[in-house]
């Protein structure tokens, strides 16, 4: 039977008042990951990201051990496989050690779809683009419309008309040596972080670079990646992109390779 997941609030089960106080906030950031076995790829990453936006925002410190051990109680009480999200922001109750609340959910894991995705381009750049925040307003209205017209979601462009990333996830493209990720404000997502270092590492090709609009179409393929995993993209905007299985197969044995980190 699957389980029924977990939310916990500084470590207790939510309440109506703490979820309220969460609800009627819009500050705060986020992390997301895909839990099996009780470890995730790229734990360091998650923790590092979360302690410096936590810096930013709020301007005190986290305890990653905190963090690990809350993580750790939840899934205790939901399952070792499992999406865990983990939400910071204001506290609670005022005078907390932390001086930040935290938000611990803990639902079914989660997979890629095999489908290539279709992306609608949208002209939008999230406020803070380096943070995952809770700000997410503008880029849902955006994936809204985009699918109500039959994509799945959103790629994000700059006003100087650059490629950024996906409403959740940022994307790569294939340019027959390796591969380009989009340089611009946006999110540096923990998967693509651990790609490029493991790609770096095998000595393939990975690079940043301003990447325009009119150009995506000059590459030889182009997936999304995030902490679900690798899906090809079939479609930007009205015009097909190249599968390029090949390519895809080979980027999916290096992230299947990616080490997992006990919680």
């Amino acid at each position: 039977m699957e389980s029924p997941g977990v939310m916990e609030v500084d470590g207790a089960p939510a309440t109506t008042a703490t979820l309220r106080h969460l609800a009627l906030l819009n500050y705060g950031h986020s992390t997301a990951m895909q839990v099996r076995g009780g470890a995730v790829r790229g734990l360091s990453l998650h923790l590092d990201r979360m302690q410096a936006a936590t810096r930013e925002l709020f301007g005190v410190a986290l305890d990653p051990e905190l963090i690990r051990t809350r993580i750790r109680a939840a899934l205790n009480k939901s399952s070792s496989d499992a999406t865990v999200k983990v939400y910071v922001f204001e506290q609670c109750a005022k005078g907390s050690a932390e001086g930040v609340s935290t938000l611990v959910v803990a639902e079914a894991p989660s997979w890629p779809t095999e489908l290539p995705r279709s992306l609608r381009s949208t002209r939008y750049e999230r406020p803070v683009a380096h943070l995952k925040h809770i700000g997410t307003f503008g880029k849902l209205y955006r994936e809204r419309i985009a699918k109500a017209e039959g994509y799945d979601t959103v790629l994000l462009i700059g006003a100087d008309g650059m490629v950024l990333e996906c409403a959740t996830a940022n994307i790569g493209f294939f340019d027959g040596c390796g591969v380009v990720w989009p340089e611009g404000p946006a999110l540096s997502g923990i998967t693509m972080r651990l790609l490029e270092q493991r790609l770096r590492h095998q000595g393939i090709p990975s690079r940043r670079t301003s990447i325009p609009l009119t150009q995506v179409h000059e590459f030889t393929g182009a997936f999304t990646v995030n902490s679900r995993g690798l899906i090809p993209v079939g479609r930007i905007d009205e015009r097909p992109v190249p599968l390029n299985a090949p390519a895809i197969a080979s980027l999916k044995e290096v992230h299947d390779a990616l080490p997992w980190d006990v919680i």
